[in-house]
């Protein structure tokens, strides 16, 4: 698990251009890098599977998406809080 974790946004203000944030595992939270890795992250990146945002929640104990504790016990099991579940879920169901 210790590969760098890198999602990529676009801009909803000013640009509409595409950056990237990476996860810091030490303090939970995604870090502005700009736009110097996005090169490597199409040449090289994976896609996060549900399967290992949720592995990694179990293990850091945080929800991987947006860096809060997981409190509830299901979603300790689950290893994604219930708001980004949803989000999640509903990102799944429009791009099958």
């Amino acid at each position: 698990m210790g590969r760098l974790i890198y999602k990529v946004q676009v801009a909803v203000h000013g640009s509409g251009r595409p950056y990237a944030k990476r996860f810091n595992a030490r303090t939970f939270e995604w870090e502005y890098v700009g736009t110097d890795p996005l090169g490597a992250i199409r040449a090289r990146g994976e896609r996060l599977t549900v399967e290992r945002v949720a592995a990694l929640g179990r293990v850091y104990g945080r929800c991987v998406l947006c860096g809060a504790t997981l409190t509830n016990e299901e979603s300790i099991e689950v290893g994604i809080g219930p708001v980004c579940a949803t989000k999640l879920t509903e990102h799944v169901r429009r791009s099958t």
